[in-house]
């Protein structure tokens, strides 16, 4: 949980940093927030 947390501080105060990335494409936080809760969602 303070994972998630700490996500969702960091997709609000600076989303579009990128939180996951290689030499093909990135993901920013704002991106990943949306898809981890969108994934806890479909789980419960």
């Amino acid at each position: 949980m303070i994972l998630f947390e700490r996500i969702e501080h960091i997709a609000a105060t600076d989303g579009s940093r990128p939180a996951l990335c290689d030499s093909q494409q990135s993901i920013s936080y704002a991106d990943l927030l949306r898809q981890t809760t969108s994934l806890a969602r479909a789980t419960q």
